[in-house]
Formats: C-alpha cells, structure tokens, sequence
C-alpha cells in the first residue's frame, strides 16, 4: 500500500463516518512500518488491528449513526424516556408516546406500519374502534380492561398533565398567591347573600334561604372539590358558564331565586372576568379511574391522529376532580377569557 493510500484512510473522507479516537493513525503509522514487510505481515497487522478497532468501539462508549430498517423501532427506543408534561391540545408532544407505548404493551410484535395498516372503517374520532386492533390483538377481552391497563403505565410516560380550571376571579392575580381553593358552602354561601341584598335589596331572608336549602341538594357532589378539564377549547365553547358566571354553586343559588320575571343568574356577570387557569397537575395525583378515563381519551386521539394525519386532536370534555386544594406552585398561568360561551347568558 502506498504512502497515498495510507493517507486517504485517515483523512476526513472516511475517519467522519466512524468516529474513533485515534484508531486511524495508528492503524496508519502500523500499515507504514510493515508496509515493506511480506504481504502476510502486512494482512496480519491489519486485521489484527480492525479487530482492536472492534473492541474499541465495543468498550470506549463511542457513537456513530446506526440505521434500522424498521424505523419505528427507533422511535419506540426514543419515546421510552418520560416526558415532563402532558399537553392534550398539542398532539405532536404526546402521540407517537403513545402510541409506541400501546404497540410496546400490546402488541409487542407488531410495529407501526401494522397499526397504520388496521383503519377501522369510521367516519367519527370519538369510538373506540379506532384501537380494537390492539385490544384484540391483545387477547384482553374487557375493554375496560384494555384501556385501564395502559392507564396504569400514564405515569411512566409522563411527568406531570396539563389542566384548566374555569372561572370568574374579581382578582386574575389571586390565584398565583392562595391556589385554587376547594369549595366550602358555608363561605360561598355567605359571600354571595352580602352580594345579592347589595344588588337587590328586594329579595327577602326567607326567599334566599329557600333557594340555598334547594340548591344543597347533593351538594356532596361539589363539596371539597377541585375540578379541571385537558381543553379549554371545548370547555369555553360548551361548558363556559363556569368562566360567564363563577361558582357553579352560587350558580344554582340564584337559578333558584328566579322568577318569571328575573332572573339572578345574569347578577353574577356584574363582578369579575371570565378566565381559566392553567395548572400542571403530578400525574402521581391522579386515581386508578382517573388514568383509564385519560387513557382511553389519548388512544382515541393518538390512534385517530395516526391514520387521518391530523395534527390538532379533536375537542374533549375530559375532566376530573381531586379533593385537595391546587397549591399556587401548580399555577403556571391565568388567562382571561372573554371569548367564553354559556346559553343561560343573555
């Protein structure tokens, strides 16, 4: 081999592709010294000295691109690591986690060509049609089953999950400082007589006491509560009474007041502005019927997302409840919303 030769091997043509301290020029200087040797010497040397270059890139940690033919596989390696948030209105963080997750768990064989393969025939996002394939493929016959199983693994994949809470603060900044506090009657009841009697001095002790006695019914379902949805999209379209009105309690209070000829509801519109909060709640926090409930809801979506290329999942309503207070270190932000919608309002 010649001097010309020798110097290609180690020269930026081919050294990049590999990438190995030192390996080339010394295997460079052994071809030189026994480059006047017999040819056997020289085949000897540098075999000898690939296979050092083996076990080099064996034990000294050193990267170079590998290529697989199966290029979810690479993907599926990748989505392992957990990711710190999950934020359902932005699909493209979430749905190939998901999906890898799912295809990982179930389906171990399979790979996403396969799922890609498995279009349900659908015209509608939300049926759970669009991940039969997997339960089936699965063997789990239950399908609550199926779903409650990936909803177990949700806190692998994913640190913390991104919620908002509607409401209708006098003060936005409030909430940065106390949190969300969970609701108590007794207060919530107080602060909104000494509202009313402001605003109509008209109403009677009796009239009022009669509308909270009625709207206590089954007050447990609110009491010591905090809920949150995943899409303040679907919650300011279709749910926005929350942020057009406040409490959903003083709500049912002044529902109850209501006459043929008024009604108190629209008197919760003259304080406050519409606005939602949004928290980052521990995925830790979340029950056992929680993460099924939020499994289903990211199957449906990722799945859905796969086969019609969308990249925008569809609304949801998903929401849930946790009996604790919302510590102001989950706040990330307070955003007022005046787009939000409610029939009542008028």
């Amino acid at each position: 081999m010649t001097a010309q030769h020798i110097a290609l091997v180690t020269s930026h043509q081919i050294a990049p592709r590999v990438a190995i301290r030192g390996f080339f020029p010394t295997l460079a200087e052994t071809m030189v010294k026994v480059s006047s040797g017999s040819g056997g010497s020289y085949l000897v040397v540098v075999v000898a000295a690939c296979v050092k270059a083996t076990v080099l890139m064996i034990f000294m940690g050193f990267s170079f691109p590998l290529k697989f033919k199966d290029q979810s596989r690479t993907s599926s390696i990748m989505s392992r690591t957990k990711l710190p948030l999950l934020n359902w209105p932005n699909i493209a963080e979430w749905r190939d986690v998901v999906v890898d997750a799912a295809i990982r768990k179930f389906v171990p064989a399979r790979s996403r060509e396969w799922l890609l393969s498995q279009k349900p025939d659908t015209r509608y996002w939300d049926t759970h049609e669009w991940y039969e394939p997997l339960r089936i493929e699965s063997g789990i016959e239950d399908h609550d089953d199926f779903v409650r199983e990936l909803g177990r693994d949700l806190p692998n994949l994913f640190e913390k999950l991104r919620g908002v809470h509607l409401c209708r603060p006098v003060d936005l900044q409030s909430y940065r400082t106390r949190g969300i506090v969970r609701l108590n009657p007794v207060d919530a009841r107080d602060e909104f007589i000494a509202f009313l009697k402001a605003e109509h001095p008209e109403l009677t002790d009796g009239a009022i006491q009669r509308a909270i006695a009625r709207a206590n019914t089954r007050i447990e379902l609110r009491e010591a509560k905090v809920f949150f949805a995943i899409d303040e999209r679907f919650m300011l379209e279709h749910a926005g009474h929350y942020a057009v009105f406040g409490s959903e309690y003083q709500l049912a209070i002044a529902a109850e007041l209501g006459s043929g000829q008024r009604d108190y509801r629209q008197t919760l519109r003259r304080r406050g502005r519409p606005a939602y909060v949004v928290i980052h709640v521990p995925m830790t926090v979340l029950d056992e019927d929680d993460l099924k409930d939020l499994a289903g809801d990211l199957l449906l979506g990722a799945i859905s997302s796969f086969h019609l290329g969308v990249s925008k999942p569809d609304l949801t309503g998903s929401g849930w409840d946790i009996e604790m207070d919302v510590p102001p270190e989950w706040v990330q932000d307070v955003v007022h919303a005046p787009e939000a919608k409610s029939h009542w309002a008028t």
